[in-house]
C-alpha cells in the first residue's frame, strides 16, 4: 500500500538525520511557497549557516505540482502535530495575517508558532522594493547614478495615497462586508497605470491615482458609516504594528507593488537614462566602429529592472527585517548542538 507523501517524508527524514547526527551537523528543513522564495530565504538563511547548521529548502510538496501559502500552511500544521518543529520549519508570505495578527485561525498560528516565519511585509516582492535600496537597483538598470527619481520620497508618496484604502481592505477581508472590495478589487484600484513621465516624476499618474483612491473611500465611507469608527480602531492597532501613512507600500499586495508601480517607474526612468548616455556615445564616437563597440558594451553591462529588482538584497535596513532575524535569532537558541 503506498504511503502518504508525509509518511514517507518522516520515514527518510528521520532516517537522514539519524545518519547526519552522527556527525554532529544538523540540517532542518524549510519549507517555502514558490521557487522564488528559496533564493530570498537562502539570502537571510545564510546568516545562520554553521559548520554545524545546514538548511535544505524546498517546497512543500515532492510528488505534485501544488505549491503556495495554503499548501505549505497545512504541511507545517501536519508536521507541528508530531514535533519536529525544531528540524523542520516553514518560510511564508505574511500577506495580511500579521496585520490580522489573532483574528483568524490562520493568523492565530502563524503568529504565535515558532517555527513558522514570516515577511512582515506583505510577500517578498516588497522587501525587494524597499525604497532605500531601489536607489542601488536603479544604478544597476542604467548604470549611472542620479538623482531623476527619489525613491525614498516616492515610495512614501504612494503610501499616503493608499494608506487611506489599505485600512479598507484589510478591515473587509475578515468582514461580513468582505464582497464589497475584494483584494483584486484593491489592487487594480492602486495600479499606476501606463508607463511614467520620468520628466514630471509621475505627477499624472499619481494624481489619478490619488483620485481614484478618494473616490473608492468615500464610497466606503457612504455605505458603510457603521464601519467607520472600527476603521479608525484598526489604524491605531495598525500603528502599533508599525504600519502607518509613510510605509504603508510594505504591506499591500507585493506583485502589485512591484509589477504596477515600481517597476514602471524603473522601466521609464531607464528608457530616459539609457537614450540620454546611448546619445552621448553616438555623438563622441569617432568613428562607427568605435560608436557600436561603445553602444554594445554599455548595452551588455545593463540589467533589466525585474531582474534586478529579483536579486536585489537591499532591504536589511527595514524594521520588518529585523523582525525576522529577532525570530531567526530566538529560533536558533532552541537548536541542540
Amino acid at each position: 500500500m503506498r504511503t502518504t507523501l508525509l509518511e514517507n517524508q518522516n520515514s527518510n527524514y528521520f532516517e537522514a538525520f539519524g545518519s547526519q547526527y552522527k556527525k554532529d551537523t544538523i540540517t532542518v528543513l524549510v519549507y517555502v511557497e514558490s521557487h522564488d522564495d528559496i533564493a530570498f530565504w537562502n539570502y537571510i538563511l545564510q546568516d545562520y549557516k554553521t559548520d554545524k547548521i545546514k538548511f535544505d529548502i524546498q517546497l512543500p510538496s515532492n510528488d505534485s505540482l501544488a505549491k503556495g501559502k495554503t499548501k505549505a500552511f497545512e504541511r507545517h500544521t501536519d508536521l507541528l502535530t508530531i514535533g519536529v518543529g525544531k528540524r523542520l520549519i516553514v518560510c511564508i508570505d505574511s500577506d495580511y495575517d500579521y496585520l490580522h495578527q489573532h483574528k483568524t485561525e490562520q493568523s492565530r498560528l502563524i503568529n504565535q508558532s515558532k517555527f513558522i516565519f514570516q515577511t512582515y511585509a506583505y510577500s517578498i516582492e516588497n522587501l525587494r522594493c524597499f525604497s532605500s535600496g531601489l536607489h542601488h537597483v536603479s544604478v544597476q538598470v542604467t548604470n549611472r547614478t542620479h538623482d531623476k527619481i527619489d525613491f525614498e520620497e516616492l515610495l512614501k508618496l504612494y503610501s499616503k495615497i493608499t494608506y487611506p484604502l489599505l485600512l479598507w481592505s484589510v478591515f473587509l477581508e475578515n468582514s461580513e462586508d468582505s464582497s464589497s472590495m475584494r483584494l483584486t478589487h484593491f489592487c487594480n484600484l492602486i495600479k499606476l497605470g501606463g508607463s511614467v513621465n520620468i520628466h514630471e516624476k509621475g505627477k499624472r499618474h499619481l494624481e489619478n491615482l490619488a483620485e481614484k483612491v478618494t473616490n473608492q473611500v468615500i464610497i466606503l465611507e457612504t455605505t458603510f458609516p457603521h464601519h467607520i469608527e472600527s476603521i479608525k480602531s484598526l489604524q491605531t492597532e495598525l500603528i502599533d504594528l508599525g504600519l502607518n501613512s509613510e510605509n504603508a507600500y510594505l504591506f499591500i499586495q507585493g506583485h502589485t507593488l512591484h509589477d504596477d508601480f515600481v517597476v514602471p517607474f524603473l522601466t521609464s526612468l531607464s528608457n530616459v537614462l539609457r537614450s540620454e548616455i546611448e546619445g552621448t556615445i553616438m555623438s563622441q564616437a569617432i568613428h562607427q566602429e568605435q560608436k557600436d563597440n561603445d553602444l554594445a558594451h554599455y548595452r551588455s553591462s545593463l540589467t533589466e529592472p525585474e531582474k534586478a529588482l529579483k536579486t536585489n538584497t537591499e532591504y536589511k535596513p527595514c524594521f520588518l527585517y529585523q523582525k525576522i532575524k529577532t525570530d531567526l535569532d530566538q529560533f536558533m537558541q532552541t537548536i541542540d548542538i
